[in-house]
């Protein structure tokens, strides 16, 4: 029922590509969104877009073309990658443009050793929006979840170097920067639980059923118990 009222992921998709290509940013250009339904309600969308040939996600390219690299060159690589990125996120938000899963898989490298540097790619657009206004929890759930994926192959030293590269908030004391190191870890822990706990209901093959009176049932109940 919610389709007659919300726009579905194929158009929220197509929304999120068209903010990014006006705002001057890198995604796979556009071809259709397509809706099926039935009496006016969603039964299942479909997103169309071209190919990115030749990418690589920002995960696959930091363990295959950077960590390998040794010496000081391979160091300066990793760094520049690293504020690429960060410069790339701070940008996002100071357009006031939001990515609801911007983990690292969501996140393309094209155009790998070119003359000005990789080129970042966003895909897995149906959460991306422009924002009237773009909160600090926002921001710092962007972080969280950059440092509980691609944070997993980087040592401590580059973490907080990708988030003092962020470069979006300003430290009058090391205690207001030790606060926001501590929310950035706090909100990537509760992600982690969160995404535990889907994988679990999903090995268990437990749905969640949240409309029971379409069957015609007067009401239903349902009690789960994971153990993390």
């Amino acid at each position: 029922l919610g389709s007659l009222f919300v726009a579905s992921a194929a158009m929220r998709s197509l929304s999120g590509a068209a903010v990014l290509l006006r705002a001057g940013y890198a995604t796979a250009r556009p071809i259709a969104a397509v809706e099926y339904r039935h009496w006016g309600l969603l039964t299942k969308s479909l997103y169309l877009s071209e190919e990115v040939t030749g990418a690589k996600t920002v995960e696959t390219f930091w363990r295959e073309d950077l960590i390998p690299l040794k010496g000081v060159g391979g160091y300066r690589k990793r760094r520049a990658f690293l504020r690429s990125l960060a410069c790339m996120l701070h940008s996002l938000h100071k357009q006031k443009i939001y990515h609801n899963d911007l983990k690292a898989s969501n996140i393309l490298v094209v155009g790998r050793g070119a003359p000005t540097g990789e080129l970042l790619s966003l895909i897995d657009l149906q959460g991306l929006k422009r924002c009237f206004y773009l909160s600090k929890r926002r921001r710092i759930k962007n972080l969280a979840q950059l440092n509980r994926t691609l944070g997993l192959f980087l040592t401590k030293t580059q973490r907080l170097f990708l988030l003092k590269a962020y470069g979006d908030f300003h430290f009058s004391s090391r205690a207001k920067k030790r606060n926001l190191v501590k929310g950035v870890l706090e909100e990537t822990r509760r992600q982690i639980v969160r995404e535990k706990f889907r994988r679990q209901l999903a090995e268990k093959g437990i749905a969640l059923d949240l409309c029971p009176f379409l069957r015609g049932q007067r009401r239903a109940s349902l009690q789960i118990k994971i153990d993390f």
